[in-house]
């Protein structure tokens, strides 16, 4: 096999996960609305990766509820708190005080790379342990993952499900030998 078609099959290789990772945010939405849309990305998996389930569980969003009504609906669900975002108050406060566009967006850089320096550091088992699954899942490859958060999922500057999808899909590069300068456009779902 030539170096061209091994490229080849490693970049169909990383393409082919990308449409199975999706991203949820509750915030502003009831949970009909979030079944439709995990249904509307053919989710088999939703993996909750909120700080805390306080704020919503009452409206149905507690890890309890959402693990009876989503078997209902035959997705698996998994509560990681550790991936939560421990940075989100610091970096939302920050961002109250930027004034100008470059401003914003520094903050939106900063808050993304701390957030991956913290899921590489101390969160890399468990981070390991969850691409093992999605990127190894032999049973079918028709098993779609959610990520699950708070935050406004369309603005993905804004939102650490995102930065997980973008770590995922790092992985993936990665494993497969592709070179570090590698990259493919990660969707930008709105839901």
């Amino acid at each position: 096999m030539n170096l061209q078609t091994m490229m080849a099959k490693k970049v169909r290789k990383l393409q082919q996960l990308i449409p199975r990772l999706h991203r949820v945010g509750i915030t502003h939405k009831k949970l009909p609305l979030v079944l439709k849309i995990l249904k509307t990305q053919k989710t088999t998996h939703l993996i909750d990766v909120r700080y805390s389930t306080l704020y919503k569980s009452k409206q149905g969003f507690s890890p309890q509820h959402l693990e009876k009504v989503l078997g209902q609906a035959n997705i698996t669900y998994t509560y990681y708190q550790k991936l939560g975002n421990p940075f989100h108050r610091e970096f939302t406060q920050k961002l109250k005080t930027a004034i100008n566009p470059k401003e914003i967006r520094q903050v939106h850089d900063e808050a993304r790379q701390e957030y991956l320096n913290f899921i590489r550091s101390e969160r890399k088992n468990l981070i390991q342990l969850i691409f093992k699954k999605i990127a190894h899942t032999r049973a079918t490859k028709e098993d779609h993952f959610c990520f699950m958060c708070y935050c406004d999922t369309s603005n993905p500057l804004r939102c650490h499900t995102y930065w997980l999808i973008e770590e995922m899909i790092n992985l993936k590069r990665v494993e497969l030998d592709l070179p570090p300068d590698y990259q493919l456009p990660i969707p930008m779902e709105e839901n």
